[in-house]
């Protein structure tokens, strides 16, 4: 195939609205059948192509027909698929006996998502019997495996899976036990009440639905991150958690650290419900964040003590729940601070001089002084909802800003600005506001009012619209010439097949349908 067929296939595909349509691209004609490899599938709806095939050899559309056809015509059937499909999802018992006969020697797939229990289907999984998973039963190609089921309770061992495995996912309600898994597993997910014999070393880990004690030797040496859910609140013990952890998140947990409990190169740090005095952090803590939601019951609202940071720390995201003054408690080195729901007025010198991003989501702060309580480093802002004060008075530094939530007709923006980001806006848009040093705009999901102006700055090198804007009304005249990212969410698949080809040949044109 030449390039410049090449070409024109990922511009059509680009247009399509859905895998279903590929599949019926094609099956349209010859050329577009010979291009079936080159056709990229997000997830390839397999029980619809066999109909499809089906109907298309005057078959019965009744699933026993789609299936007795599939089975006698299983090499015909498995020619037309694409030699590579990243993601196949499994849905019920026919899916799976279609996976079965046809993909399962046919096509090179990447990942399986599990959403019927296929346990209970006599070809994978034979319940009431004491018969293991077996590789042979999988794809020999597959990195991802999610089984998601609330009855599954099989011992997982490391010839369940083929060696090729990379990430697998299990979310049950049972005991499972887990003897041994594929040496090239680097994501392990487990959403189980009780977990036994972890072993081998393993990156990546996450447990749902836990809450038992975690032995000494319980979690893999080699363990990189590590996801606890909200029902765990069990007592965690020096020496418990492996020292190779740098990613640890828990959102139920509500117990003082002990000395020695947090390995020492954990970098990131994330609570929920914590509502305890910040000690025994360790020394190469970079991001500490307190994701209580709001209206949770607890959270974590104590007096900061710069004296409990580590120095190394560079982000701290405060929770719905702080509202204790600051009082020179943010550790020195910080350069990224979060007040969700910060209700005190903030003071001069209540931040750090190292200050690069403030996000704040209330009124806390007093926009005549803001220049006086920013330290002069400071050039990102971000005000959330219900923030609503006027942005006259945002200094002319500040170069990247976002706004969510903002209910006001903006009037002015600071002159340094070079990227904008602008989510729930319900104004029109006045492209005369926007400084001439302003690079990325992004006006986000439901902004759906006009654009008033001739001509987006001539600096502008990314542009998002979102999904509720109405595509029609937009000049292409109104690009600037050195554009090179455009990114449009639609739903006229016609107005786009014809608005897409009229743009610069420099420009990447990302289009998202909803």
């Amino acid at each position: 195939m030449s390039y410049n067929n090449y070409l024109v296939i990922q511009k059509i595909v680009k247009l399509l609205h859905s895998d279903k349509d590929k599949i019926r691209l094609i099956r349209t004609c010859k050329f577009f059948y010979s291009a079936k490899n080159q056709i990229r599938f997000n997830k390839f709806p397999l029980f619809y192509y066999c109909s499809h095939v089906a109907k298309r050899n005057n078959r019965e559309n009744s699933t026993d027909a789609i299936l007795d056809y599939i089975h006698k015509n299983k090499d015909f059937v498995a020619n037309g698929l694409p030699n590579k499909v990243k993601v196949v999802e499994i849905n019920n018992k026919l899916e799976c006996e279609v996976f079965n006969q046809v993909f399962l020697s046919s096509v090179n797939v990447q990942e399986i998502c599990y959403h019927w229990t296929p346990f209970k289907v006599q070809s994978i999984f034979t319940p009431y019997q004491n018969r293991n998973l077996t590789e042979s039963q999988f794809p020999l190609t597959i990195l991802s495996i999610k089984i998601l089921d609330k009855d599954f309770s099989r011992d997982i061992t490391d010839d369940c899976f083929p060696k090729s495995l990379q990430s697998l996912y299990i979310e049950t309600n049972c005991v499972i036990r887990i003897v041994s898994v594929p040496q090239n597993l680097e994501e392990l997910t487990i959403a189980a009440q009780e977990i036994k014999n972890l072993s081998k070393d393993r990156k990546k880990t996450e447990f749902r639905g836990f809450n038992h004690q975690i032995s000494d030797g319980l979690l893999p040496k080699g363990l990189v991150k590590l996801e606890l859910g909200y029902s765990f609140n069990t007592l965690l013990t020096p020496g418990c958690l492996p020292s190779s952890l740098q990613y640890l998140a828990m959102y139920g947990y509500n117990h003082e650290f002990q000395l020695g409990t947090l390995p020492n190169q954990l970098k990131t740090l994330i609570l929920g419900l914590y509502d305890r005095e910040i000690v025994h952090l360790p020394p190469n803590l970079e991001i500490l964040d307190f994701q209580d939601k709001w209206m949770s019951p607890t959270g974590f609202n104590k007096p900061l003590v710069r004296e409990s940071f580590p120095v190394s720390l560079k982000t701290l995201k405060l929770g719905h729940n702080f509202d204790q003054l600051l009082n020179n408690g943010l550790p020195v080195t910080l350069t990224s601070l979060s007040l969700r729901y910060y209700y005190r007025e903030l003071s001069v010198g209540c931040f750090p001089m190292n200050l690069y991003h403030l996000e704040l989501n209330c009124n806390s702060i007093s926009m005549d002084k803001l220049n006086e309580v920013l330290p002069i480093g400071c050039r990102s802002l971000t005000f959330g909802y219900p923030f609503d004060k006027s942005l006259e008075n945002i200094p002319n530094y500040i170069e990247y800003l976002e706004l969510n939530g903002y209910p006001h007709q903006i009037t002015k923006l600071p002159d340094q600005l070079k990227s904008l980001k602008v989510n729930g806006y319900p104004h029109s848009f006045s492209l005369q506001i926007l400084p001439q040093s302003l690079e990325v705009l992004v006006l986000n999901y439901t902004f759906q009012y006009s654009i008033v102006g001739s001509k987006f700055p001539s600096s502008l090198k990314s542009l998002t619209l979102g999904a509720k804007f109405y595509i029609g009304g937009f000049q292409l005249d109104m690009l600037p010439p050195n554009l090179i990212h455009l990114q449009l969410a639609a739903s006229d698949r016609l107005y786009m097949s014809k608005f897409a080809p009229t743009l610069q040949d420099n420009l990447f044109l990302d289009i998202v349908y909803v």
